[in-house]
């Protein structure tokens, strides 16, 4: 790539960027549901047929919080934002609040759900 195609493609991405900030995911992303073998985990869905990608907010957060970053895949991937247990709109149970019971939750989410080729990105 040559230096004034970059030059355009960061304008196109800055006024992309700068035209999505504000833009309520809800508008963007399905509500749906899962039931794990622990509960009911709350996810967004939206975007392409391309590379699921399944996004993962810190704790004390909920999927809302990653407005922008679903902002940014949304054209070109097959976005989840999932609620993490016990946290947004997803099941609170009595116990398993581990780092593992969370993963547990989203290896099983990502088995049934968004399938092989997953990419999984996750934010503290």
């Amino acid at each position: 790539m040559d230096a004034d195609t970059l030059r355009r493609a960061a304008r196109n991405d800055e006024t992309v960027n700068h035209l999505m900030r504000g833009v309520d995911m809800t508008l963007q992303l399905a509500e749906r549901s899962f039931r794990t073998s622990n509960g009911r985990l709350n996810y967004g869905e939206g975007g392409s047929d391309e590379t699921p990608v399944v996004i993962l907010h810190g704790l004390t957060q909920n999927r809302q919080s990653l407005e922008e970053v679903v902002a940014g895949l949304i054209g070109s991937t097959l976005v989840y934002a999932c609620d993490l247990r016990g946290h947004g709109s997803s099941d609170w149970v009595e116990s398993g609040y581990q780092i593992s019971d969370y993963a547990d939750d989203i290896a099983e989410f990502v088995r049934e759900v968004s399938g092989n080729g997953t990419v999984v990105i996750g934010f503290p």
